[in-house]
């Protein structure tokens, strides 16, 4: 799988770690160069130095053969542009985009089918706040995690020797529903 990863920061250097593999060819663009040859020591990827955003960076980055390009920049206005660019320019891979400030999340029309064409939004302020609920509205719970747009939820609890989970077969456990 050819996976193209904007920016070299942590973010970015984690995903090409994580993902870095012989089953994918991974190129990474930052314009910071220093980033990009520390990546390049570290793994068999491609890098690009240049600005995420722009056509040709993306073109020579190989973005018409991409199969995803996940955006990781340290802003979210280079992230959501290079996403509309590759949309209009190019036989669309997967996108996904990392945007943190809260006033682009708090206007989802602008990730709608007819706004910015980001396949994945992905916020890390609002996924910790989600946990942080989650575990606030179900005490006891060590995980939580929705699926089917929150109509089912799988959680897992510890389950001690003197709880409920763990009674004895010949005890019966009265159920209300």
């Amino acid at each position: 799988m050819k996976i193209l990863i904007l920016g070299a920061g942590v973010t970015g250097s984690s995903v090409a770690a994580a993902l870095a593999s012989e089953e994918n060819d991974i190129v990474v663009v930052d314009f910071k160069t220093e980033l990009l040859d520390a990546l390049k020591e570290r793994f068999d990827i491609a890098t690009v130095a240049g600005n995420a955003a722009h056509p040709s960076i993306l073109e020579q980055a190989g973005v018409s053969t991409a199969d995803i390009v996940i955006a990781v920049t340290d802003r979210d206005e280079t992230n959501m542009l290079a996403c509309l660019i590759i949309n209009s320019s190019y036989s669309r891979p997967k996108t996904i985009a990392r945007v943190r400030a809260l006033d682009y999340l708090t206007h989802p029309q602008l990730f709608s089918n007819d706004g910015i064409p980001i396949d994945y939004v992905i916020s890390p302020e609002q996924i910790v706040m989600q946990s942080i609920r989650n575990l606030i509205e179900c005490p006891g719970v060590l995980h939580l995690s929705d699926f089917a747009g929150g109509l089912v939820r799988l959680f897992s609890v510890k389950v001690v020797a003197e709880g409920f989970f763990n009674q004895q077969k010949n005890q019966r456990v009265k159920k209300t529903f």
